[in-house]
This record gives C-alpha cells, structure tokens and sequence, in this order.
C-alpha cells in the first residue's frame, strides 16, 4: 500500500454503538516499539494511518490496529481512557481503495497512564463519543473526527514502571 494524504479527500467516523466489539489480543512488543494484534482476520480495503499507527479498514468498518509507537517515561500522564461503549467505527469516505492514508498533519502526543496499563494518542481530554470497537482499542469522535486513540495492550513494558 502507498501512503497518501487526505488534502481534499472526505472522510468522517461514524460510531455505532451496541454492536458485539472485535474480539483480538492487542500486545505492545517492546523490542519492535509496536503495537501488534495479529493477522488481519478478513479482507482489507485500505488503512488509515494514525502517527505510525495503522487502523485497517473493511467494508466501511475498522477492524485492525497495529504500528509503530515507541514508548518512554516522558510520556507518562494520570490521563484516564473516557467511559465508553462497545460498537462499530466506521467511516464514510470517498478514497480510493488499495492505499493507506495519513489522517494526521502533525505527529498526535502520546500519553501513558502506567497504573491503568493504557496509552492515549491524540487529546486525552475529548470524551463527546469514545466507542470500543476492538477489545482493548476505544476511539473518540467529534462532529465526525477521530479525536483520540485509546490502546490497552495485554501489558506495557516493564522498563516504564520504575
């Protein structure tokens, strides 16, 4: 897949609570500073990429996380991951299958909150709509924009909790 951005492309998410959530072990291997879930179970249409973070779309709906997210002390916060439902992401488009874009302009920070186990890429403080839509990955929308990326891997690295 090639890397592309928006620039004048739509795209807006869509949560749909109430639905049965994606049931996958999200790891975070310290070696390789990444997220890993696995193999990506079903079809593939494209991926939108989130700082180094690929979220892998199917018929409309994300279905997948992975990527590359290194981790340090510096990043630690009390940030708590906002209450939530279980539902589906989607999103509507109008991109061109086949590719995978960037949905970011500039890197989104990283917190960590050690005691929680969890990780928050992009503005902890959004709360409007936070949908899990894969156990493990809760994801906030505003007015249509993918605001934060909560992650909750089996376990994070043990050199952070010193």
């Amino acid at each position: 897949m090639f890397l592309k951005h928006l620039n004048k492309s739509y795209m807006k998410f869509i949560v749909e609570y109430g639905n049965i959530i994606r049931q996958h072990l999200l790891t975070y291997i310290a070696e390789e500073c990444s997220f890993y879930m696995g193999k990506i179970a079903s079809k593939m249409d494209m991926e939108l990429i989130l700082n180094k973070i690929s979220l892998a779309v199917s018929d409309n709906k994300i279905i997948h996380v992975s990527g590359f997210c290194g981790l340090d002390k510096s990043m630690i916060a009390d940030y708590t991951v906002p209450k939530s439902e279980t539902g589906i992401l989607k999103v509507k488009h109008d991109l061109k299958y086949g590719f995978a874009y960037g949905i970011n302009d500039d890197n989104w920070p990283v917190y960590i909150n050690i005691e929680l186990g969890c990780v928050c890429i992009g503005d902890p403080l959004r709360l409007k709509e936070a949908v899990e839509f894969i156990s493990g990955c809760v994801a906030v929308v505003e007015d249509g924009k993918l605001m934060a990326l909560w992650l909750k891997p089996k376990s994070l690295p043990d050199a952070l909790r010193v």
